[in-house]
């Protein structure tokens, strides 16, 4: 079992909350601001950071994949904007993934719904 110390825990956490900030901030497209970041994980050496992100609002899996492209190659943005909140750390390099976890759990979800529902009835 992989057990993180309290202080990669905290460096992940704002990690986390800056990035969304930036999005928030940084990024004029209001498709953006629509993202969620569900997850963020740090690889052992910290180096590279895998983000994980709702995209649950956007439908059309071309598009998906368009968004997910365009965050991709905004990843120096991101370090820049990080960079003075972050010096105790190297900024890691941004790996932007949709979170398929996620939305299994909302399909999950809406099944158990409908099956609650239909149940209702009888």
């Amino acid at each position: 079992m992989f057990y993180e110390s309290i202080e990669a825990k905290r460096h992940v956490k704002k990690l986390h909350n800056l990035l969304l900030k930036s999005f928030h901030e940084d990024l004029e497209d209001p498709l953006f601001k629509r993202i969620t970041i569900n997850h963020l994980r740090l690889n052992r050496t910290k180096t590279i950071a895998t983000v994980y992100l709702d995209l649950g609002s956007i439908k059309d899996t071309k598009r998906k994949n368009l968004v997910l492209k365009k965050i991709n190659k905004l990843n120096n943005l991101f370090r820049n904007s990080l960079s003075s909140s972050l010096d105790k750390y190297r900024i890691p390099f941004f790996r932007f993934e949709e979170d398929k976890v996620f939305a299994k759990g909302q399909k999950v979800e809406q099944l158990i719904n409908l099956d609650l529902s239909n149940g209702e009835g009888n």
